[in-house]
C-alpha cells in the first residue's frame, strides 16, 4: 500500500493512476478465483466420472460377466 493513499484527495494526478493500478489489482484477483472455480468443478467431474466408471464396472461384473461399459456404450 503506497504513502499517498490516505492523501488520494490532494493529488488529483497521482489519485487517477493509483485507482488505475487498483482496478488492475482487483481483476487479477478476479481472473484468480475464476480459475480456482473452474478446477474445482473439473475435479468434481472427474470424481463423477470415475465413480460412475466403478459403478458400471460392479455391475456388469455382476450382471453380463466380462461385458465392460465401453462395449456396452458403443
Amino acid at each position: 500500500m503506497p504513502w499517498f493513499l490516505p492523501f488520494r484527495k490532494l493529488f488529483l494526478n497521482i489519485n487517477v493512476h493509483n485507482d488505475n493500478i487498483i482496478k488492475k489489482k482487483k481483476k487479477k484477483i478476479y481472473v484468480k478465483k475464476k480459475k480456482n472455480i473452474y478446477i474445482y468443478y473439473k475435479c468434481i467431474l472427474y470424481i463423477i466420472y470415475y465413480f460412475l466408471n466403478y459403478m458400471f464396472s460392479i455391475s456388469f461384473k455382476r450382471n453380463a460377466g466380462n461385458l465392460k461399459a465401453a462395449e456396452w456404450f458403443s
